[in-house]
């Protein structure tokens, strides 16, 4: 049985709508998809979603390249309709209308003026099924909240993940943008967890009118909070060589074989740390894997000179049969091209 399995029929009978657009509010419904809901993603005609019409990475698609990879994978699992569904739609929104009384959730990423002008506000959707699970997907936390309140924005204030990294001081901590949108992942896998878990609310215990808002700040704060609280603390940050996220420690860092092939250890346990040690003849660095400064810097040293003297041709079997936490750092063509794995 496959890792996705395992939890493939866990929300079978469940029928979600998706009428949300580019990639957190559509993630959150992939999940769900994923664990077995039946998933509509309904588009509104005069608001396509434009992930279908441009990529995450690469040149701007050509017509005849419409949909892109990513929105073909983000809406692979789902039933996909176009309708009118704003008020005074007609049939469509009759439709529309039919649909939401036959679901169990619904989720949007409109801020409330737009929810309110196209009928898809929190009343509007509740008069038409009590028992509604909706959940909402912002940029900032909704208005009168806490911490709308001190960061003076909320909810009705637009924003991207960048922008939400930019608040969090991400941004701070390097001197690129960072790859992957994390704000947006953050807050689509929160979201898929407060729709299963109010899905299962309503059914266990009879709960009716929830709406849950998850914006894309609070989820990334709370996946950030035990480094917040150690700078709260300690007025430290994962900056470079600060943290056992950016190299601190000779055990869990990145180091280059023969030839520049990167290679990821992360032998944090010691008793990893000296089956890497064994394997590279440095027998005299046990117990020494979480040392840091000068003692650190020549450990890191010692083990730097050790790998550069063989290809990873060559110690990726021996550190396969060690199994202590040591991995080539594969590129995206060796991971995910022909003959990859991923």
């Amino acid at each position: 049985m496959s890792e996705s399995e395992c939890y493939s029929r866990l929300l079978d009978g469940r029928t979600v709508l998706d009428l949300s657009s580019l990639l957190p509010g559509p993630f959150v419904a992939t999940i769900l998809a994923s664990m077995g809901a039946s998933v509509v993603k309904v588009e509104h005609p005069s608001m396509p979603d434009s992930t279908a019409f441009s990529q995450f990475c690469g040149a701007p698609l050509k017509e005849e390249e419409v949909p892109s990879p990513g929105y073909s994978f983000l809406n692979r699992q789902k039933k996909i309709i176009r309708l009118e569904y704003s008020r005074g739609g007609g049939e469509d929104r009759r439709q529309f209308e039919k649909m939401v009384r036959e679901a169990h959730a619904c989720i949007l990423h409109f801020r409330s003026a737009t929810a309110e002008k196209l009928g898809v506000d929190d009343k509007s959707l509740h008069l038409l099924n009590p028992k509604l699970v909706i959940v909402k997907i912002t940029g900032y936390p909704e208005p009168g909240t806490a911490t709308a309140a001190s960061l003076g924005v909320s909810a009705t204030t637009a924003a991207h993940d960048l922008n939400i990294q930019a608040r969090l001081g991400l941004l701070s901590l390097t001197t690129q943008m960072i790859p992957l949108p994390v704000a947006d992942l953050f807050a689509a896998y929160e979201g898929a967890v407060a729709v299963a878990s109010a899905m299962d609310a309503v059914s266990r215990q009879g709960k009716s009118g929830i709406s849950i808002s998850v914006s894309m700040y609070g989820a990334l704060r709370r996946a950030m909070g035990c480094f917040v609280e150690e700078f709260k603390e300690r007025g430290e940050t994962p900056a470079k060589r600060n943290s056992l996220f950016t190299g601190q420690f000779p055990c869990y860092r990145i180091y280059e074989a023969k030839c520049g092939q990167r290679v990821a250890v992360g032998a944090l346990e010691p008793k990893f740390w000296s089956r890497l040690c064994k394997v590279m003849g440095l027998d005299e660095l046990d117990g020494r894997g979480l040392e840091t400064g000068s003692e650190g810097e020549e450990v890191v040293q010692k083990v730097s000179s050790r790998f550069r003297e063989r290809e990873w041709s060559e110690w990726g079997p021996l550190f396969k049969k060690a199994d202590c936490c040591v991995e080539a750092a594969l590129s995206f063509e060796e991971a995910f091209g022909k003959g990859g794995t991923g």
